[in-house]
């Protein structure tokens, strides 16, 4: 609050904060007699504060501009958003549920069921379909003798063509999708297992890849938090190419490696290998996510030929093998759930901040380092 003063152009004085004063109350006094304008901050207890209400009186007295702010409002209003988020996120929660029990009876069966309908449902909430939706409607209102007009007959073929596009084009897509999105979420899966495996030795967290802390997306104050930890465990050096690893194993095996540049090599070889599977995959290009994986890819091929030069810098290891994963967590989590249900899930809930570096097409916080 008193930034957003300052920068309106005010002084503030803040008794809590800047009344450094023996005689505190004359300061107030004092204070606020100079003063223009008088915030009073109205808590449950505040009327019964007798010296909150000395202050008040005399900024009554002394005809200053009173502006008050009543706090318990304001913590209702935040109490409700708060609840009105956390049911919002079960109800996502429970929906997911629901609908991966349409196309899976466990959470560990290899085989899907029922494509066909879940295709169908989708189609119904996708946007063209709506579309179609919204053309044909207007049929319900014709008339026989309108039908039999040229412009009826026109709207006739139109709405044949809506509804053959629906079926016959619309409907194919979304259940081709199904195998899409069933034939590369394990590899994505692991590209961000490997990432959380990786916060969680340079954060020191004490859990497992499927922890919230493990799988955050970074921001701008997450990523100078993990680089700083990489350059602490570096000893603030240069080159780290003979950083021990001290018993770190890699993610999904028990192999361990001699240094920390080997182990992060390795992860970049592992993911790109996935990522040659997903590419494989015929058609893969029509899910929305294969540009985020277009997008790892480069940077991780420019994170080994950046190792094979020894020009590898620390901030290429949070930048790549972290923060460029986040981008493709992204998209998969807002696409791969309508085709695999929770069997991948982000395990977390994004903030905006979040969302934004996820969303944002470059490593955005690498000139940061």
């Amino acid at each position: 609050m008193e930034a957003k003063i300052k920068k309106l152009g005010y002084s503030c004085y803040i008794d809590l904060l800047h009344n450094t004063s023996k005689n505190k109350q004359q300061r107030v006094f004092n204070e606020l007699i100079s003063s223009d304008y008088f915030m009073a901050i109205i808590s449950d207890n505040y009327h019964l504060s007798p010296w909150a209400q000395k202050e008040i009186t005399l900024a009554r007295k002394l005809k200053k501009h009173i502006i008050k702010i009543d706090y318990r409002n304001v913590y209702k209003m935040q109490n409700n958003q708060i609840a009105i988020k956390q049911l919002v996120t079960r109800m996502k929660i429970k929906t997911l549920d629901l609908y991966s029990k349409l196309i899976y009876d466990r959470w560990y069966d290899h085989k899907f069921k029922n494509k066909h309908i879940a295709a169908m449902f989708l189609m119904c909430i996708d946007k063209r379909f709506l579309l179609v939706l919204l053309i044909i409607s207007p049929m319900l209102f014709f008339s026989y003798q309108d039908m039999q007009s040229n412009i009826g007959a026109l709207y006739l073929s139109i709405t044949a063509a809506a509804i053959f596009y629906s079926l016959f084009n619309l409907y194919p897509e979304i259940y081709d999708k199904f195998r899409l999105g069933q034939n590369c979420y394990i590899e994505i899966s692991q590209i961000k297992a490997r990432r959380a495996n990786l916060v969680i030795y340079l954060l020191g967290i004490d859990d497992n890849c499927f922890s919230d802390a493990a799988n955050r997306f970074l921001t701008k104050q997450s990523y100078l938090d993990i680089l700083s930890s990489l350059r602490f465990k570096n000893n603030f050096q240069v080159n780290y190419s003979m950083f021990t690893s001290l018993g770190l194993k890699f993610p999904l095996s028990g192999q361990s490696n001699k240094t920390f540049l080997e182990y992060c090599i390795k992860i970049a070889r592992e993911d790109l290998d996935d990522i040659q599977k997903i590419k494989s995959i015929p058609d893969i290009h029509k899910l929305k996510l294969y540009d985020a994986i277009i997008y790892l890819e480069r940077e991780l091929i420019r994170f080994l030929d950046s190792s094979n030069k020894n020009t590898l810098h620390e901030g290429d290891v949070v930048a790549i093998l972290i923060q460029a994963v986040d981008k493709l967590s992204y998209y998969s989590n807002k696409e791969l759930p309508m085709y695999v249900g929770n069997r991948f899930t982000l395990h977390f809930t994004p903030t905006r901040d979040e969302i934004y570096a996820a969303k944002s097409l470059n490593t955005i916080y690498h000139e940061f380092t």
